[in-house]
């Protein structure tokens, strides 16, 4: 009996740490967000079906090469034809009787030589298809600057929850001073302090349901879009600056990866333009077949019996010069309108750039102002609590420096968010991952 009950006891034991195992939060790093982030989001799959397309196009000018093959054939009823002389005409034949033509042609092309047209063309279509691929690094940067956002929005609330809670914790500690004055029948205890004590408790609870209500936010966004657990836990615990800005490299830019693939589609389609004023060279074959069952084969010319194999090399130029040499000055211009883009970007990027990176440098230093005169509020706080506590202060300094300690430490928070989410965004701009 003893036996049973001890087995019991280790099954619900056992059963009970099961369950836990399975309700337990997944805590996410920021990398394991990301991971899920580029596999879920949608917009990343219309750009694997536009590079799909591209590289289905690549395949389609690759084929421009291979051998082309054609095949006709053709049914026709005709009339007897009995002449040992067929001229081929409707005179031919007497319709008293009927019978069946095949007139059939197989021919096959293969090119021989383009003059560069063909391996211009597959070069092309490689650059469009890596141009496209180039689309999706910057969306994939995009998904990581918002996600960075929400991340650090997390982090950020986890902090200022703290922070609230340490100023429940003395406001509690305040007010329950006050009650123990006001039992003791104490000279010290002040009515109006304790309702001010309780006004600033509801700040605390109004601040705290705000924190809240944006947690949630950010959660159900996270939730929605990742299809992560709704219990899921993230893995920081507390907001730190992030790495320092390096110096600007123009060539990282997204941007500039795009202008210089589209300068080298620009030169290789001035070189194709070029190469249409040559010919194609090619070698044809072909078989003509033709029979009819109410005409008579007897030698010699017979247009109802052929069988007629042919093979060659032929010649195929575009003699429209005016359009091919204005077809040339356009990529030329082009190729000119897309170099003289590259200028403009350099010129405007470092302003941008330079404006963007004195913002996160002063953002940098306020962290250290901030967290020097959250060390003074602290100061001044912890002088007027003793104080209070001691019954030698008031409910009004200790409010006060409670209120600025609370603000400052926030502050310091705030501070490093905005560096944080300032510095994202100028990774962002450099395509820096």
């Amino acid at each position: 009996m003893k036996m049973k009950f001890i087995n019991k006891f280790l099954i619900l034991i056992l059963s009970f740490l099961f369950f836990s195992v399975n309700i337990a939060a997944k805590e996410y790093s920021f990398d394991d967000l990301y991971k899920i982030a580029i596999t879920k989001d949608p917009r990343l799959s219309e750009f694997q079906y536009s590079y799909q397309i591209l590289k289905a196009q690549l395949s389609k000018v690759e084929a421009a090469l291979y051998p082309k093959l054609s095949y006709t054939m053709a049914l026709v009823p005709m009339g007897k034809v009995t002449t040992d002389s067929p001229s081929g005409s409707i005179d031919d034949m007497d319709f008293s009787e009927w019978g069946i033509g095949l007139d059939s042609k197989i021919t096959l092309i293969q090119p021989i030589y383009t003059f560069g047209k063909w391996s211009t063309g597959m070069e092309m279509a490689k650059k469009r298809a890596d141009l496209e691929n180039k689309k999706v690094e910057k969306l994939k940067q995009n998904i990581k600057s918002d996600l960075v956002k929400a991340y650090q929005a997390l982090v950020m609330i986890r902090e200022l929850e703290k922070i609230t809670h340490y100023g429940q914790k003395q406001l509690n500690k305040a007010i329950k001073q006050l009650k123990k004055l006001d039992e003791e029948d104490s000279d010290d205890y002040s009515e109006t302090d304790y309702f001010k004590l309780k006004i600033y408790e509801q700040k605390f609870i109004d601040g705290e349901n705000e924190l809240k209500a944006l947690k949630e936010q950010v959660r159900f966004g996270l939730i929605s879009l990742l299809g992560i657990e709704k219990n899921f836990t993230i893995k920081d615990k507390k907001l730190v600056p992030n790495d320092t800005i390096k110096k600007w490299d123009i060539t990282t830019m997204f941007e500039y990866k795009i202008l210089m693939s589209m300068i080298e589609l620009s030169k290789l389609n001035l070189d194709l333009q070029k190469n249409y004023f040559t010919p194609d060279v090619f070698f044809w074959a072909s078989w003509n077949l033709k029979y009819s069952s109410v005409a008579e084969n007897h030698g010699g010319y017979n247009p109802y019996h052929k069988n007629i194999p042919a093979a060659g090399l032929g010649l195929k130029w575009s003699l429209d010069f005016m359009q091919l040499k204005a077809n040339y000055k356009v990529a030329k211009l082009q190729l000119l309108q897309n170099q003289n883009r590259i200028n403009i970007l350099k010129k405007l990027s470092s302003i941008k750039d330079f404006k963007i990176s004195s913002e996160v440098k002063l953002l940098r230093k306020r962290i250290d102002v901030k967290r020097k005169i959250s060390k003074e509020s602290k100061r001044w706080f912890t002088g007027n609590a003793m104080d209070y506590y001691a019954g030698i202060g008031s409910s009004k300094t200790l409010l006060e420096s409670l209120a600025a300690y609370q603000r400052a430490k926030v502050d310091v928070i705030r501070a490093i968010y905005n560096y944080n989410i300032k510095l994202s965004s100028l990774k962002l701009f450099r395509g820096e991952n």
